[in-house]
């Protein structure tokens, strides 16, 4: 009926799924309608003068409210906080001297995580000892480098968890040179 009230010379369907709106512009078409185009989501399209037709496209995409800035649906803080609400996170603290030595045992945080093993045994013990194994296992050389030694810990600790849990947080690693 809003075909025969509108009598439009054009149509243009913009709701539904691709099959939808490709449905649509052929229904409009055998209503009478001269031209019809099924547009995809980023599509400029020319309305006037002549047929609508696509000339350019434009980005595209879900936008998300994220406090007060817009974020595209993918992107990074999105995609961690994803991974953060699925595997938690470990935070790994550790003390290393001029040496190159730690000065303390290494302190454990989790957030989103178990706290202890299948026998109810805490498994910051075994974190720690995890962590303590990646940073000794690094050469001396290597421990100057603030990068080598957070990835040895995060690795160490995240293999650890992971055989522990079954998951794999996020880890991360404070290191406070004294």
């Amino acid at each position: 009926k809003m075909y025969e009230w509108a009598r439009p010379r054009y149509a243009v369907p913009v709701h539904g799924e691709a099959r939808h709106l490709e449905e649509h512009a052929e229904f409009a078409l055998t209503l009478g309608v001269e031209e019809s185009i099924a547009p995809r989501n980023g599509d400029l399209i020319r309305l006037a003068p002549g047929a609508p037709e696509v000339i350019d496209e434009v980005p595209s995409g879900r936008l998300l409210l994220d406090g007060a800035m817009l974020l595209p649906e993918g992107s990074s803080p999105m995609r961690e906080r994803r991974k953060l609400a699925y595997e938690g996170i470990v935070s790994v603290a550790i003390a290393v001297d001029s040496d190159g030595e730690l000065v303390a045992p290494p302190a454990i945080g989790i957030l989103g995580a178990p706290h202890a093993d299948e026998d109810g045994e805490p498994i910051a013990g075994d974190l720690q000892e995890a962590a303590e194994d990646g940073f000794e296992r690094l050469a001396r050389k290597k421990r100057e480098d603030d990068e080598a030694v957070s990835i040895a810990v995060q690795r160490a600790v995240r293999n650890r968890m992971t055989s522990i849990w079954g998951r794999r947080p996020i880890v991360g690693v404070l290191i406070n040179r004294v």
